[in-house]
């Protein structure tokens, strides 16, 4: 059956492929009927693409929007590939995109006419179930799901009919799904012809390079993405591959994530989707690595995606902090951590605590002293110096604390100076000394040196405390502790106690030699052997 060719318009020349003069640059004179595309097909009438716009045979564009999917960043016949780690959302974006070309919605920062008319897509997916999960969450962004078809081995070999079938019979899982497009013969070109004989497809998505184009070699895949490029630009479409990162992340771009030189070569943009670092920023960022388009402003711009209540996708143009936050952003954010931790610690301990201590504290989870000291420092804390156990220690409280103890500080410096004045003992500015006292109050004498000698005789012995006299006749009598008989035993006198010097008379301990640390006593003539 031949295709139906519409006719020209009045006042048009009628100009066939075999008329015109390919060796020109330019030509004028020759017109196509609305609608048409320029592929092998392009003579074929598609109501839902008749576009009233007249085209040169030569020019390599699109009668649609200039070629464009999205304008300034996919155009038909790129090969866009999506890298990202499991679970980061690029099924969603894929949804979100499947509904934008399923319903004519425009892409993100575009008007709404450069929008293009509803078209169809073909997805390759079969990881996950297909009528359970994939199509409800294309419908739940708005898809319509009835343009949506399911690539299979039936399908791509499936012979041009004039009565399509509709995409909801290949979505069951009786096929199951699993396309490879290498190591099944024949189902590349099978996938060209698919493409040719449904020029309705705008959009082609491989959910997961590796379960769909798995190769045994670079070689191999090298083939795999020239076909891959080939077909594209020649039925027009743009083809989307997902897939997860798989270089050693040790270069720069699009090659610290993919390891093959061919998809870099043959890609004309790449696209990667992340979870942002700062855990305060919610939703994911979609940053472009590389692109064959945008010279004006490189094009390489991210995006900030947040998912709404409907399930939508809210596109906004990244701030540029959220992969990659400067310096100053992450040294504000975890001073601020540590100022809250610091003040947790301080509403326990009463508004006041000793450095060492929240230093200790602090150093349990991981927060070191010059960390710390930034962090008090940043929050404007201030830190106080005062006497602690006959030495100084710094103290880290509430601004309103530390002024009160350092008011306390300058009564006691005032006091001491006046007592200093009058001749009387200065008060210790440590509440923990045993000689602090009250102002107006003496505080005793300090001891006398223990070598200076006193009034009072010395003692040779340990005294057993007298027990006050009494006038009570039933008070019992104490017994002297130097002849008083033990009952029921032998009497006995009790022997001199000696602790330390006690006992030896100053005079004979100056003449004594001291110790000689860390040698043997000298033996006496008595302790020799013959």
């Amino acid at each position: 059956m031949m295709p139906h060719t519409p006719a020209a318009p009045q006042g048009a020349k009628s100009v066939t492929r075999t008329d015109i003069d390919w060796s020109q640059q330019q030509v004028n004179e020759a017109q196509l009927p609305p609608g048409c595309w320029l592929t092998q097909r392009g003579m074929q009438d598609y109501p839902d693409r008749r576009i009233p716009r007249t085209e040169n045979l030569l020019a390599r564009v699109h009668p649609e929007n200039h070629g464009w999917v999205w304008p300034g960043k996919i155009r038909a016949g790129d090969l866009v590939v999506v890298v990202g780690e499991a679970g980061t959302g690029k099924s969603t974006v894929m949804a979100d995109w499947i509904a934008r070309v399923t319903t004519g919605t425009p892409f993100p920062v575009c008007s709404a006419d450069q929008a293009l008319p509803p078209g169809d897509v073909l997805l390759f997916n079969s990881r996950e179930d297909f009528t359970r999960k994939v199509i409800p969450g294309i419908a739940a962004v708005g898809g319509d799901v009835h343009r949506v078809y399911r690539a299979s081995k039936a399908l791509l070999k499936s012979p041009p009919t004039t009565n399509p079938v509709p995409p909801q019979v290949h979505w069951g899982n009786l096929d199951g799904g699993k396309v490879h497009l290498y190591r099944d013969e024949g189902l590349l070109a099978a996938f060209g012809t698919y493409l040719r004989n449904h020029p309705s497809i705008r959009l082609v998505v491989i959910d997961q390079a590796n379960l769909h184009l798995r190769c045994d070699s670079e070689r191999q895949f090298d083939v795999v993405m020239q076909e891959l490029t080939r077909v594209a630009q020649e039925h027009e479409v743009a083809i989307v591959i997902t897939m997860q990162p798989d270089a050693f992340r040790k270069g720069t771009g699009p090659a610290r994530y993919l390891q093959s030189r061919s998809l870099l070569e043959n890609a004309h943009s790449v696209w990667r989707i992340a979870t942002p670092t700062d855990p305060d920023i919610p939703g994911r960022v979609l940053e472009i690595l590389k692109t064959g388009h945008g010279v004006a402003d490189n094009g390489l711009h991210s995006w900030h995606l947040e998912q709404a209540t409907d399930h939508r996708l809210q596109w906004n143009v990244a701030e540029g902090t959220e992969l990659a936050p400067t310096r100053e952003l992450l040294k504000h954010r975890t001073l601020v951590r540590v100022l809250k931790y610091v003040d947790q610690i301080l509403m326990v301990l009463g508004g006041i605590a000793g450095w060492n201590q929240l230093a200790e504290r602090a150093a349990h989870h991981g927060v070191t002293p010059g960390l710390l000291r930034e962090a008090l420092t940043y929050g404007n804390l201030p830190s106080l110096f005062e006497p602690h156990e006959g030495d100084v220690r710094e103290i880290v409280g509430y601004p309103e604390l530390i002024e009160i103890r350092v008011e306390q500080q300058r009564a006691q410096q005032a006091a001491t100076r006046a007592a200093l004045l009058s001749g009387q003992p200065p008060t210790s500015l440590d509440p923990t000394s045993p000689s602090t006292s009250a102002p107006g109050k003496t505080s005793s004498p300090p001891p006398s040196h223990p070598l200076e000698p006193s009034g009072k005789p010395e003692k040779t012995s340990v005294e057993q405390p007298l027990a006050p006299a009494s006038s009570s006749p039933e008070a019992e009598p104490v017994a002297t502790p130097s002849t008083a008989p033990v009952p029921g035993g032998a009497n006995f006198i009790k022997p001199e106690v000696r602790t330390g010097d006690a006992g030896i008379s100053e005079p004979a301990r100056r003449s004594e030699p001291p110790p000689r640390h860390g040698k043997h006593t000298p033996a006496t003539p008595t302790q020799r052997v013959a």
